[in-house]
């Protein structure tokens, strides 16, 4: 039987045409700065999502020139795919972006069950700069995976899930309990829930300066009206502490909440583990939420290591 063989003829054919595909990409985005610095093609970027440390950017033109390439320009390594250098790496890694060093780093999300789980019952709720708490809660998932906690965000929208069944906004907390349900049940590994919320309260209330950096203040919610009651409470207490010890003044403690015209449950009874967190209000920027973020990362790492 004879041995299948690739020609020299035909390896240098491939090693031409890449090398001419990088050329003339390189000189296609000199030729198109060029004439961006005279207006001459309007350039219109949609979204830059920086708070999740994904980049998103979307163009009126050049489509059919990337499609024709197999270029996803919202996915950079579809430039390296179309290069015979490229070897493809396991699909079960995630790479995210380090926000100081934009340092590559990868997560092996295969061999890694998800520990944390993010949530958000007002999931339109917003700070003062377009900067939501659901971009908050990717945001958190990030830092935690950068920590070696694999966590995930719940992306089944609560406001969703009201509109669908024209449910009030009084309702999202049994629209939120779909989603933790569901979670719970799906990811059996998960040792503690955030139903990440903000408060809409002064900035001067939700403010705090440490060591000369500005943070929005976190405050836990605590619902009294059901049986797991005090375990939800003191397993709150404990990280509220562990906080309170790393980072003096950045909590504003625990608010527990009963009786007629609040909800009092808080979907807590689904768990010991299931905590509301409230980071900032709406005054803050996302840069204070980032900080605060940023701290009570390690927090909710110590604590998911002490849950194991």
């Amino acid at each position: 039987m004879r041995k299948k063989f690739k020609s020299r003829k035909h390896i240098n054919f491939k090693f031409f045409m890449s090398f001419f595909v990088i050329v003339f990409l390189l000189l296609f985005s000199v030729f198109l700065r060029f004439f961006l610095s005279f207006n001459f093609i309007k350039f219109d970027v949609v979204s830059i999502i920086s708070s999740s440390n994904y980049y998103s950017v979307n163009f009126d033109c050049f489509d059919f020139l990337f499609s024709l390439l197999h270029i996803d320009i919202n996915n950079p390594n579809t430039i390296l795919q179309s290069s015979m250098f490229y070897e493809s790496s396991n699909d079960n890694y995630m790479y995210v972006l380090n926000d100081v060093s934009n340092e590559k780093i990868s997560v092996d999300v295969s061999n890694s069950a998800p520990l944390v789980y993010i949530y958000n019952t007002h999931d339109t709720e917003e700070y003062s700069d377009n900067f939501g708490v659901y971009d908050a809660s990717f945001y958190l998932r990030d830092k935690l995976r950068e920590l070696g906690i694999n966590s995930i965000v719940e992306e089944n929208r609560t406001s969703s899930i009201r509109n669908s069944n024209g449910w009030n906004y009084n309702l999202s907390y049994r629209a939120s309990r779909i989603n933790l349900e569901r979670a719970k049940s799906d990811y059996p590994s998960v040792r503690l829930f955030i139903d990440l919320h903000r408060d809409s309260v002064g900035h001067n209330s939700t403010f705090v300066s440490i060591d000369d950096k500005g943070y929005a203040r976190v405050l836990f919610v605590i619902g009294r009206e059901h049986s797991n009651y005090l375990e939800n409470l003191h397993y709150t207490q404990s990280i509220d502490y562990l906080i309170g010890s790393k980072f003096p003044g950045l909590s504003k403690g625990i608010l527990e909440k009963e009786g007629p015209g609040v909800n009092g449950i808080y979907n807590q009874d689904v768990g010991y583990n299931v905590i509301l967190l409230e980071v900032g209000g709406n005054e803050n920027s996302s840069i204070e939420v980032k900080n605060t973020l940023d701290a009570i990362s390690s927090v909710i790492k110590e604590k998911v290591y002490e849950e194991g």
